[in-house]
């Protein structure tokens, strides 16, 4: 937009971490970009990549995109017709894991399994906000299997049980210095890693969690995810 004397008004830009979505009239965009790079430079200090990595990605940004379509943060933006989609390429690796991996005759997975086929299908919800009304029994499946893997271990692991009692026991003291704390958080990460790692398996059954799986099975375009 432009001002009462026609100038163009200051235009801010959404910076995410090292990617930024710059909407301007097109014989503003120039300026925009070479602001965009100068504030890059004024944060992050001169480029010195004999002591550090250029915080401008040169690779990124001669795949810089000037156009009503972009895609920023493994998200397809239209910003002409104001959707949000998924790339074909992921919608592509998500189906190949559907119908590979967890193919229709699967009978068994493990919790690593479950959550990183949970975090690909989660990923069509930032696209499409109905995917993650079809999840709810995804997310009890995962919570079921973390439940039992924690009690297989509190019976079997010496290791899991040390650090459960190095928590409760710490966690009990009315002052904690920063190596009580220290010792609390790696025993956490500990427990949790072995917990998310476990090799345990459990059968797949015929249930609305398969139900859904089939769904997503059956989605392989692109239109389904705008």
């Amino acid at each position: 937009s432009v001002d009462k004397t026609g100038k163009q008004k200051p235009i801010r830009p959404r910076i995410y971490v090292d990617d930024a979505l710059i909407c301007a009239p097109l014989g503003f965009i120039k300026i925009i970009l070479l602001a965009c790079i100068k504030a890059i430079f004024l944060v992050c200090g001169q480029p010195q990549e004999h002591l550090r990595q250029c915080p401008l990605s040169l690779k990124k940004w001669k795949g810089c995109v000037i156009g009503p379509e972009e895609v920023m943060l493994g998200l397809l933006w239209n910003t002409r017709d104001l959707t949000i989609g998924i790339t074909e390429e992921y919608l592509a690796e998500v189906h190949e894991q559907l119908t590979g991996n967890w193919h229709k005759g699967r009978k068994s997975f493990t919790i690593t399994e479950l959550q990183k086929m949970l975090g690909k299908v989660q990923r069509l919800g930032e696209a499409s906000v109905w995917v993650f009304h079809l999840l709810p029994h995804m997310y009890r499946s995962t919570a079921f299997a973390l439940a039992q893997n924690t009690k297989e271990l509190e019976l079997k692991s010496r290791s899991f049980k040390e650090h459960m009692e190095t928590i409760k026991k710490l966690k009990e003291r009315k002052r904690l210095t920063q190596t009580n704390i220290s010792h609390i958080n790696f025993a956490i990460k500990q427990s949790a890693r072995m917990k998310h790692r476990s090799k345990r398996t459990y059968f797949i059954k015929r249930s609305r969690t398969e139900l859904q799986m089939n769904f997503f099975r059956g989605i392989n375009t692109n239109n389904e995810f705008n």
